[in-house]
């Protein structure tokens, strides 16, 4: 029944260690702290214990479970997930949940990780009599990582109605981007891949590399730039999303302050054509604080709070 099957992975010590500290962080660490330590941990510990897990019964199958896991998390950690957490919180005995947050996929590079450590790894004997006990410690804590606690649900419905009532999105029309704007994107989109410059400002750049697609997070001191490069389709336009580090919504939903940061989010395509390069500003998400602003208030805003800022960082 095991034959072809690398169980053994399940006692090796980098996924005891990793199941430890999943279990640790979900059932004492985030009750105790709840921070962005304990959330990233999560994250990381989490990906090691599913891809070590699945990777002992599907071995042969490794380079696709890298794709699957990836893709599966980055769609998780995104909003296109939510229909799915709505669905089960209606029919299933128990709610889940999770924050859109794109810091997170900061931790797909542990994916690689694992897998290096699952090939390199030299078959050993399946210790037979702890297995069973093994696989229903990870499938416990495997299921049990996005089980929300009481206070977590209080806590995701006060940052939902906050995010309703504080939160607007503002949708653009390429026409609504004069010259000026459009030529400082393209020139601020020409220049985040230059290492030299990169490395001149200490902007650290994490990137998840498969066959599909290539994910690059760039890390400025406020806020970071995701980006997913599609290498078979070429022609897909490159999608550029800008986060803060501090989400206001977050920060209104569990300090009432209203003294925080306005800025939450944007999107902009980038598309190389016959005639030149295409620059659309997608949308701009603000925190109507002190009030709503108008459409073009929020470009306004987005031009000399982004735009603005990373010119600093690059051309200080």
């Amino acid at each position: 029944m095991l034959k072809n099957r690398r169980t053994d992975i399940l006692h090796s010590p980098l996924f005891l260690l990793s199941l430890g500290v999943l279990l640790l962080n979900d059932w004492y660490l985030k009750h105790q702290f709840h921070n962005w330590l304990t959330g990233k941990l999560s994250d990381i510990a989490g990906l090691m214990v599913i891809f070590l897990f699945a990777y002992a019964f599907f071995p042969k199958q490794a380079k696709a479970l890298l794709v699957i896991l990836a893709g599966s998390f980055i769609i998780w950690k995104s909003p296109y997930s939510q229909w799915f957490i709505d669905l089960w919180n209606n029919l299933a005995p128990f709610n889940i949940g999770r924050t859109v947050d794109y810091t997170d996929l900061l931790a797909l590079p542990v994916l690689l990780l694992a897998w290096y450590y699952a090939e390199g790894r030299r078959s050993q004997p399946t210790k037979k009599i702890w297995l069973s006990l093994i696989v229903f410690c990870s499938v416990f804590a495997i299921t049990g990582t996005s089980k929300l606690t009481e206070e977590d649900i209080q806590r995701y419905e006060k940052i939902e109605k906050v995010h309703k009532e504080y939160v607007s999105t503002y949708t653009f029309k390429p026409r609504q981007l004069d010259p000026n704007i459009r030529s400082r994107l393209e020139k601020l989109i020409f220049t985040l891949p230059d290492q030299k410059i990169l490395n001149q400002r200490n902007i650290k750049v994490e990137d998840w590399v498969n066959e599909a697609f290539t994910a690059i997070t760039y890390e400025f001191p406020r806020f970071y730039v995701y980006t997913w490069v599609y290498h078979e389709k070429p022609e897909t336009p490159t999608e550029y999303n800008i986060s803060p580090r501090e989400k206001c919504d977050q920060q209104l939903a569990l300090t009432n302050d209203k003294d925080v940061g306005t800025f939450l989010g944007a999107s902009i395509k980038f598309s190389r054509e016959e005639n030149g390069v295409r620059i659309e500003l997608v949308n701009i998400k603000l925190c109507d604080i002190p009030e709503k602003k108008t459409t073009a208030q929020a470009l306004e805003y987005f031009v000399k709070n982004f735009i603005g800022r990373i010119e600093r960082e690059f051309y200080p």
